[in-house]
């Protein structure tokens, strides 16, 4: 059975906020400097592929993570800038 699209948040460093879809782990959003391009990150990384933990804004360079709920819960639940360019 395929997962549901939900709505979380994109928490940014200044405070504001934004938003983001979630389907299981992973996570789509636009940042806020106005580049309209999609960034895709996922609430666990792949140690397997190498994948990163974190997502970098081509346009700006800020950093994002996407965290899961913890305790086993793998689904993405949060998207948070790391670091500001």
């Amino acid at each position: 059975m395929p997962k549901k699209r939900k709505q979380i948040d994109v928490m940014y460093q200044d405070g504001t906020r934004g938003k983001a879809i979630a389907t299981g782990n992973n996570a789509a959003w636009v940042c806020n400097c106005g580049n309209e391009q999609l960034l895709l990150g996922r609430a666990d990384p792949d140690n397997a592929t190498n994948t990163p933990a974190w997502v970098e804004c081509p346009a700006c360079h800020r950093r994002f993570s996407v965290s899961s709920g913890g305790a086993g819960q793998q689904d993405a639940m949060e998207v948070s800038e790391i670091t500001t360019a």
